[in-house]
């Protein structure tokens, strides 16, 4: 497995950071935390960016390294590329993938 770098040729992942505060064992991730800093500002009035989707438990040796040394300042987040723009059609996509249930009449 790789790293992502800015020269990676995969464009449909972004990575975003979010802090890890000094002794927390735990960071919640929030649906602003994986845009960019163009969209966090265009959406910042949308009420679903402040909703949780993943709270993200930290190792025991990166909590204890945080907490004493001051390591570990960020954690990075990967995700695909998506916007509210692009929700919709990606939702209506998944749909017609879908397989109808078998006809079970007979």
């Amino acid at each position: 497995m790789g790293f992502i770098t800015d020269n990676s040729a995969d464009t449909s992942l972004r990575c975003s950071r979010k802090p890890i505060p000094r002794g927390a064992s735990a960071v919640e991730i929030l649906a602003g935390d994986l845009l960019n800093e163009p969209e966090r500002s265009a959406y910042a009035d949308h009420p679903s960016q402040t909703l949780s989707i993943a709270m993200v438990g930290l190792p025991s040796s990166v909590y204890w390294r945080r907490l004493i040394l001051g390591q570990f300042e960020d954690l990075y987040l990967i995700s695909t590329e998506s916007s509210p723009n692009n929700s919709l059609s990606g939702s209506l996509n998944s749909l017609s993938r879908q397989q109808s249930p078998p006809d079970i009449t007979a």
